[in-house]
């Protein structure tokens, strides 16, 4: 049933010609809802740090490698372009990452 007067729903081929301008377009309940992408600023690695994580990766396509932040060296990250080896505890078995394999070829 339609209420005379009541915003048409949209459909899905008008949202695939909405402009990809860096905002994030949803279609909720047949209505477009329109917010800014998540910026620096909203990714707070700093607050990591606030609750206690000890250690956190950020994946860099354009580098083609990872950083790795610790907690308790509090410094420059890592940056991993090969291998990055984890451990969940000293005497684990360390979880080993190939990084590029993890890219696509150039």
């Amino acid at each position: 049933m339609t209420v005379p007067g009541a915003a048409p729903e949209w459909t899905y081929s008008e949202y695939a010609r909405l402009p990809d301008d860096g905002n994030r377009y949803e279609v909720i309940d047949g209505e477009v809802c329109v917010t800014p992408s998540p910026g620096p600023a909203h990714q707070k690695p700093p607050r990591y740090r606030d609750f206690g994580v000890p250690e956190y990766w950020v994946v860099d396509p354009f580098a083609r490698a990872f950083e790795r932040y610790r907690l308790a060296a509090d410094a420059a990250p890592e940056i991993c372009p090969e291998t990055l080896a984890w451990q969940s505890a000293p005497d684990a078995p360390a979880l080993r990452l190939n990084v590029q394999s993890i890219f696509p070829a150039p």
